[in-house]
């Protein structure tokens, strides 16, 4: 992405990201793109690991958090800059590990966790950061891969006193096995939590790797969490079996029974790295993955129909290998797919994990607007000599050197239909990485987080459109 600054950055408290410039690609229709990168000196540029974001509907305001400072994001879409702002009222001290923020973007209220062994540190603010009050945490779940969701609650079992609109989710995976507990009460208090899938099939629970995507809720209030190898029978076999599928745990009833797994049944096996999960508004969902070769995949089910054949939706573009899959919906028929991407393709068993692969990676988007019959995919990130990514993407049990990027990225969708995105970017100026120099030092590593912002074209909000584009008439350009 380029790195030429729009304004100088602004002093004292609230610090001002340079506006970098995305553009745009793919048909008229596509939708344009704004680039923010942190400012230097911030945690979220020197330390971006695992970004997550939240936008909050009443303020227009984004929040982001990696590691343990929350940043309050405020966009000047004319000028093309962000606002950078440190929410340092946060009421837990934080020295833990996996952090994530989820937000209610309806009513404004934003969580940020931290995982803290089998449970969680959880804080809770309702104006927008300016101040924060401690929560229970969730659990007592598992000790790794974190994550936060709501939603609406399911009919079925549905409490009888609802202190607060949405049900909070929580969950957790164990080494074996994998825990999801739910909140009433806005995510101050945690009802027990239930497992929702062991690592070999054992009685009523489906045998699933440890590690799970993030959760998240469709309208009818199903909780929704993915993984990425699932085993079809139930004999117990390892999950080395070639039989795993990527699954999706499911729980319909407000966590009051056993939760389900179900299987994309094209999916292949050995598929790679966190799936993820969403759902638009007519409960359509939307699973996207990277398979077995690298390729980024979505398959999608309509509710109370069966999974459709998953499409390679970076084939478009030539792209051969993927990471990092994010997933957004909104009004039926309508969602996005963002991702890393690179057009160096797997060689013999030399792919993407692999230390001596030379592949570039840029963050790339993929919309549907027909429930995933057909899909628009563009190239966001722009800068060539230095992408999001030189070299290979290091995952849990590969050969590749670089850990800078770790697990996963974040995305949110704003009042009017904008998807937001942010990601970390590994290849900078300021260190030896970039295109044609062999990235094989790990002291070439960085992770500066970065916010995407959509500006004008499709709103994934079919009301807004036109308030949409009205906007984008008066943007210069």
């Amino acid at each position: 992405m380029s790195r030429r600054p729009l304004l100088a950055l602004l002093a004292a408290a609230s610090v001002a990201a340079a506006g970098l410039s995305a553009g745009s690609a793919g048909a008229a229709s596509a939708a344009a793109w704004q680039v923010y990168e942190a400012p230097k000196g911030t945690m979220a540029y020197d330390n971006a690991v695992e970004p997550t974001i939240a936008a909050n509907w009443k303020s227009g305001r984004a929040m982001v958090i990696a590691l343990t400072t929350p940043y309050v994001v405020s966009f000047n879409t004319r000028a093309r800059t962000a606002t950078w702002t440190p929410s340092l009222g946060i009421a837990t001290k934080y020295d833990t590990l996996d952090p994530i923020i989820w937000g209610d973007s309806e009513n404004g209220r934003i969580i940020v966790s931290q995982l803290a062994g089998a449970t969680s540190l959880m804080d809770i603010t309702d104006d927008g950061g300016e101040s924060w009050r401690p929560a229970q945490g969730g659990g007592p779940s598992g000790v790794d891969h974190q994550t936060v969701g709501g939603g609406p609650y399911a009919a079925t079992n549905k409490p009888p006193v609802t202190p607060y609109p949405k049900a909070v989710w929580y969950c957790a995976q164990d080494i074996v096995a994998a825990f999801c507990s739910n909140s009433i009460d806005g995510g101050q208090t945690f009802l027990p939590s239930k497992p929702i899938y062991t690592i070999a099939n054992a009685g009523p629970l489906v045998g699933c790797g440890g590690l799970h995507g993030h959760v998240n809720v469709r309208q009818d209030g199903t909780a929704m969490v993915p993984n990425k190898g699932c085993l079809q029978d139930t004999s117990g076999t390892a999950l080395t079996s070639d039989a795993a599928k990527v699954g999706l745990a499911t729980n319909s009833d407000n966590n009051t029974g056993p939760w389900t797994v179900e299987y994309v049944p094209d999916s292949t096996s050995r598929a790679r790295m966190d799936p993820y999960v969403e759902a638009d508004r007519a409960n359509t969902t939307y699973l996207a993955y990277v398979d077995g070769t690298d390729k980024m995949k979505v398959a999608v089910k309509k509710k109370g129909g069966s999974w459709a054949k998953s499409v390679d939706v970076g084939k478009s573009l030539g792209l051969k290998s993927t990471a990092f899959p994010l997933v957004i919906g909104g009004s039926p028929g309508r969602a996005v797919v963002a991702y890393l991407g690179s057009k160096t393709g797997p060689e013999g068993t030399m792919d993407a994990q692999n230390t001596k692969f030379e592949g570039t990676w840029q963050l790339y988007v993929s919309t549907t607007l027909d429930s995933g019959r057909t899909w628009s995919t563009q190239q966001v990130t722009k800068d060539e000599q230095y992408p999001v990514q030189v070299g290979c993407i290091r995952k849990t049990g590969n050969t590749c050197n670089h850990r800078n990027l770790f697990d996963f990225n974040g995305i949110t969708v704003d009042r009017l239909g904008r998807v937001l995105i942010v990601a970390a970017d590994g290849c900078t100026p300021s260190r030896g990485c970039k295109t044609g120099v062999q990235h094989d030092k790990v002291a070439d590593d960085t992770n500066v987080g970065f916010v995407v912002r959509q500006e004008c074209g499709p709103s994934l909000f079919v009301e807004r459109q036109r308030e949409l584009d009205a906007q984008c008439k008066t943007y210069r350009r």
